[in-house]
């Protein structure tokens, strides 16, 4: 099976980018990025507050592949920043990404090349950034079950 890390990447940031309630929650941002970006970045690499980042992604063999199918399972990172006085921003932007992400309601993401079976919800961890304690950051992980 070929690497699907890439074409997740870009679907899942695809499926935020496209979503209407996510962009009014992204304030000061404007299409096409809405400040939802890859390792690459903003184009200058200078975040506009609050942004959301997809990375770093990792993938094993597929726990399907057990059941007669390839498979992979590529787990990513949704990083959410936001600058201000307490989390409410960010935990509200990390709802909607969850609700566009996670489970069956969620519905498949269309991954070029591959079909998404599942993704789902991993875990979150709340952050302060150290070096100023104006910047918070949320970090969900997700499992996007890939067959090929």
């Amino acid at each position: 099976m070929a690497d699907p890390a890439g074409a997740v990447q870009a679907s899942v940031i695809a499926r935020l980018r496209g979503d209407a309630t996510l962009q009014g929650l992204m304030t000061g941002a404007s299409s096409p990025e809405w400040n939802i970006y890859d390792q690459g970045g903003s184009g200058a690499n200078v975040p506009l507050w609050p942004y959301v980042f997809i990375h770093p992604i990792t993938t094993q063999l597929g726990e399907i592949f057990a059941m007669g199918m390839d498979s992979m399972d590529v787990f990513l990172q949704v990083s959410v920043f936001t600058q201000g006085e307490g989390f409410a921003q960010a935990r509200a932007i990390a709802a909607r990404c969850y609700a566009l992400l996670h489970g069956p309601l969620a519905g498949a993401l269309s991954v070029t090349g591959f079909t998404n079976v599942l993704t789902l919800f991993a875990n979150r961890q709340e952050l302060e950034e150290v070096h100023d304690r104006l910047v918070q950051h949320i970090v969900d992980r997700y499992k996007v079950v890939i067959a090929g």
